[in-house]
């Protein structure tokens, strides 16, 4: 049997993730990463499998930026995260955009994006931290709902 990309996964609800899906429109949803516990780490997907930006039909590429407008205007509003690391990356086979918040522990700079995704990883995945990342899930869910 063939299996489904995590990403295809996730739309179908076959892959939980830590708090579901925070927002969705038409196209795209958000979730917090469900790998790495970082505070309001999310995760942009598109609902279709596609690999990137310019594979998106004209009705996603008009929804995407508002869609991603609303996302981090609420990281900011919300939770209070001035800087953000977009990145978008095709290796995985299913369109993604990372929204990683730079904190204060964090290096700076692109170049330390995954080494700072890694000490996270190794290092943040405690009962404390895990209270943090899902407060913020239901902050940015509240929110949303308005």
């Amino acid at each position: 049997m063939i299996k489904k990309c995590d990403g295809c996964q996730i739309q179908d609800g076959s892959l939980k993730v830590n708090g579901g899906f925070i927002y969705e429109s038409k196209h795209f949803n958000v979730v917090q990463d469900f790998m790495i516990p970082i505070p309001g780490f999310m995760i942009i997907a598109s609902k279709r499998h596609m690999r990137s930006v310019d594979e998106f039909t004209e009705e996603e590429h008009k929804e995407f930026s508002t869609f991603l407008y609303e996302v981090r205007k609420a990281m900011r509003d919300v939770l209070d995260i001035q800087n953000v690391y977009l990145i978008q990356e095709e290796d995985s086979g299913h369109f993604h955009m990372w929204l990683l918040p730079m904190y204060d522990w964090m290096k700076k700079g692109i170049a330390n994006a995954r080494k700072n995704i890694n000490y996270a990883r190794d290092n943040m995945n405690t009962e404390e931290n895990m209270k943090e990342v899902n407060k913020c899930i239901q902050k940015l869910k509240e929110y949303f709902i308005g």
